[in-house]
């Protein structure tokens, strides 16, 4: 209730009493119900309104408006997640035992996303009706994108690069079935070889192609090695403190790639945003390496972290 009168309309649910205020007034379904933690999300119901198809949690009453807020929160928070026991060798969660997946929804759909425009569709309905106009942003822009980049590689000396080009090549052949794309990076580890480039040696190359498409781009970078999994590079490679400072000067951001590791231990990520701020950098983004999380343990780690 705090702020409702500076409030455009106000928003409760149906089984709430009249507010009496004046304001355009949107009713949505008391429907979410929090569940024991480990109890899987409720099955999809197929939902359509205004020409727009989606799938809900809940079933609002005939006539009723969703409860867009717990359809929302039930996606952004992942929470069906921590209902999955087996997880693949890396201790992801397996597509197929995803939400989407054990219910053949269709994941090119970004069902957190349509169930924001509905909500937003409602409220302009009722602001429309009550006071002629609007609450919908004057110029709308459809898509934001996003650009960061994982660091999985970098330059470690020729037979490193070499090693790496074979394996590429290995990997293109037996798993890709692309007997051409083997082939070419055998010829660029034969170059390297030879004293040739570094072909793996991209960021620069990379930053230059984003500034010529006014594209601003994170940077996100490994400081440990602890695992197979994890880079081929820690934050003691040489011209690593050259190559982020370049990189904040260009205005990119410079973030932390969790380490494989970085979750297993108290202090492991809040040791790797920490070796980054030794070189002199003040890291706030990053992601996980091998997108190996649980809510539960990250949220902490980033609070550790001072991310």
């Amino acid at each position: 209730n705090e702020g409702r009168e500076g409030a455009d309309v106000v928003v409760c649910y149906t089984s709430e009493p009249g507010t009496g205020s004046g304001k355009p007034i949107l009713r949505l379904s008391n429907l979410y119900r929090p569940r024991p933690l480990f109890e899987p999300a409720p099955p999809p119901k197929r939902f359509s309104k205004d020409g727009e198809a989606t799938v809900l949690f809940y079933s609002p009453p005939n006539g009723e408006q969703p409860d867009w807020l717990g359809e929302i929160f039930q996606w952004v928070s992942c929470a069906d997640e921590y209902s999955i026991d087996e997880l693949d060798s890396s201790g992801r969660v397996p597509f197929e035992a995803s939400y989407v997946g054990r219910h053949n929804l269709d994941a090119r759909v970004p069902y957190a996303a349509v169930a924001m425009r509905l909500l937003q569709n409602a409220l302009d309905d009722v602001t429309a009706g009550a006071a002629g106009r609007s609450l919908t942003f004057p110029q709308p822009t459809s898509h934001f994108i996003v650009t960061t980049h994982d660091v999985d590689y970098l330059p470690a000396g020729r037979t490193n690069c070499i090693i790496r080009l074979l394996k590429n090549a290995a990997s293109s052949w037996l798993e890709g079935k692309s007997l051409g794309l083997a082939m070419g990076q055998i010829s660029m580890a034969a170059r390297r070889c030879l004293n040739g480039r570094d072909s793996l040696d991209q960021i620069s190359n990379l930053v230059q192609g984003e500034k010529r498409r006014e594209i601003n781009s994170s940077f996100y970078f490994l400081t440990r090695h602890l695992h197979r999994r994890d880079a081929n590079y820690t934050s003691e490679l040489p011209g690593l403190r050259d190559l982020l400072h370049s990189l904040e000067k260009e205005g990119r951001e410079v973030g932390v790639h969790g380490s494989y590791n970085s979750l297993d231990d108290c202090d492991g990520l809040p040791g790797e945003y920490d070796r980054l701020r030794k070189l002199g950098l003040i890291p706030q983004g990053g992601r996980p390496h091998w997108l190996r999380v649980t809510l539960d343990r990250l949220i902490p780690a980033l609070e550790r972290s001072g991310a």
